[in-house]
């Protein structure tokens, strides 16, 4: 529904970049909303609106590296964000299940409060993402393909 519905007209109307930062800012929510949950149901109801934003985002940084990364340069680029994703995945994971055993007591204390702090950590990352987004042009600069046609040149 994200990739099918919403990005296409999304992207139309507002561009790429302009979309990426709505994302991000959008999967700031998500964090907070889901540890405010009383019932399944709500959760159930929320996760599919919740997480559009944040897949959302994975093509549209695709798109945009792809845009200004020459094409002699893909693969190295696309090896590095996939190294980054992975290594911020992992510490993401650690940095999460400590603060989330700390404030909840090794996992013995089941109120929102108690696990609150870990997801408004989430919702911070996610904030500080969006706010670098908004740092970005809103129309990326074209790929520099200069080397590939000077490799081509002496070719």
């Amino acid at each position: 529904v994200a990739f099918g519905v919403l990005l296409g007209p999304l992207v139309k109307a507002l561009g790429q970049v302009r979309t990426l930062q709505l994302c991000l800012a959008a999967s700031a929510a998500v964090p907070l909303l889901t540890a405010v949950c009383k019932d399944q149901w709500q959760l159930g109801v929320l996760t599919p609106i919740l997480v559009c934003p944040v897949v959302m985002s994975i093509p549209l940084v695709s798109a945009l590296k792809s845009a200004v990364v020459s094409s002699r340069d893909q693969g190295l680029i696309q090896g590095a964000v996939a190294s980054m994703t992975k290594g911020a995945a992992t510490a993401g994971s650690l940095i999460f299940g400590s603060v989330f055993a700390a404030t909840t007591g090794g996992g013995k204390a089941n109120s929102t409060g108690a696990v609150l702090p870990c997801f408004a950590l989430v919702a911070c990352i996610y904030a500080l993402a969006a706010g670098m987004a908004c740092t970005l042009p809103t129309v990326p600069p074209p790929a520099s393909d200069s080397a590939d046609a000077a490799e081509v040149e002496l070719a």
